[in-house]
């Protein structure tokens, strides 16, 4: 399966975050990546993500170590104008979220693993979208 991931699974493994209720979401996020290796999933960033990653903080060097990481299990993807213009039109009040689900068709993905159900679900119509750890 083409795993999508969106950046806040990447910013609870790398930052370590836990939610309101303490529990560990670094833990849930690892268990994908662990999938991934295993042979399960390949899984899909983009130049996007990456942004949006150093813009939250999180240290290159432990991005460029993960990414090495993953290896041949990962791909990614190129955002471009088109991209930008077909996210706006999708959902002009959330361009960001819709320019991940922009970035997961490009690159042919299954499904989007994100935190953020509350936003992505919407998107569902287009493409799957579920918790890393179900994945």
């Amino acid at each position: 399966m083409l795993v999508y991931v969106d950046s806040n699974v990447l910013m609870d493994l790398l930052l370590g975050r836990r939610n309101k209720l303490g529990q560990d979401l670094a833990e849930r996020a690892a268990i994908l990546i662990e999938r991934a290796l295993r042979c399960k999933h390949v899984l899909v960033v983009s130049d996007w993500t990456l942004r949006e990653l150093r813009k939250n903080g999180v240290d290159v060097d432990r991005l460029a170590m993960l990414l090495g990481f993953i290896g041949d299990k990962l791909r990614t993807v190129s955002v471009d104008e088109e991209d930008w213009k077909a996210a706006k039109e999708l959902d002009p009040n959330n361009v960001s979220d819709a320019l991940h689900v922009m970035l997961a068709l490009k690159a042919g993905a299954d499904v989007i693993a994100t935190r953020n159900l509350r936003h992505f679900l919407k998107y569902r119509r287009l493409i799957d979208v579920e918790l890393p750890e179900n994945l």
